[in-house]
């Protein structure tokens, strides 16, 4: 029996954003799940640096991903979609992506986001579009057609020097690394090396080491509120760029 999608439950209203050449918009199982899950199997080079799930069909997406994404009202999906190539007979060839929210919290006017950007679509305007639409909407006042926010995060695996260099680029503040914040589970054969090795703590501990999973350092980013006015025109200079 096939896995139903689920219905979104996010805290604010769920919206798309586009500009002229990105559009994010808000992921539809129906249309997006099948490109994606192919874009996920094509590159696991693109997840490396995350502990994601193995995608053998679309009911492992719904199940593992996108439906604990939709009935968290902390959470929200959108597909990236770069409208400067052709859609295609499949309507979703322009897919490069998605970007999420996570653990976004009203009573805190706070939430986290992270981008997933496949190869053909890097070191373009897609990567600055998305993320600069995103912001824009999460910063900019209610006045202006924005939701407020105080605090936005960006979190990337210490040792991902490019998704780090990104959330420069875009105007994020490196407040720190939490040192052996996650685990890391090798799940993929490309995600072994950048996971913090444990045998020193099997051997402090007693433990079998195939049972100390890798661990994660994260490097923490943010943009909060009372800096967004004068960072507003960094983002938007990012996103005049086209390559």
């Amino acid at each position: 029996m096939a896995v139903e999608p689920a219905a979104n439950v996010f805290l604010y209203e769920e919206k798309s954003l586009e500009n002229d050449v990105v559009a994010l918009e808000l992921f539809d199982p129906a249309k997006h799940s099948v490109p994606f899950v192919k874009l996920v199997q094509d590159h696991p080079e693109s997840f490396q640096y995350l502990a994601f799930p193995l995608l053998d069909h679309v009911d492992d997406f719904l199940t593992k991903i996108y439906n604990p994404i939709a009935t968290s009202d902390a959470d929200l999906l959108w597909a990236i979609i770069d409208k400067t190539c052709p859609a295609g007979d499949s309507g979703t060839d322009n897919m490069a992506g998605v970007l999420s929210l996570n653990d976004t919290r009203k009573e805190l006017a706070y939430t986290e986001m992270g981008a997933v950007v496949f190869p053909a679509f890097q070191r373009s305007h897609v990567t600055s579009n998305a993320i600069g639409l995103c912001l824009q909407w999460l910063l900019d006042p209610p006045s202006k057609g924005g939701l407020g926010l105080r605090r936005v995060m960006w979190q990337a695996n210490a040792k991902n020097s490019a998704s780090r260099r990104v959330a420069e680029r875009m105007g994020f503040t490196l407040e720190g690394i939490l040192r052996w914040h996650r685990t890391f589970a090798p799940n993929r054969d490309c995600q072994k090396a950048p996971g913090v090795p444990t045998a020193a703590l099997a051997a402090r501990n007693g433990t079998d080491p195939k049972d100390e999973a890798p661990g994660r350092h994260t490097a923490i980013f943010s943009i909060v509120w009372d800096e967004w006015d004068a960072k507003r025109a960094v983002v938007e200079a990012q996103m005049a760029r086209r390559k």
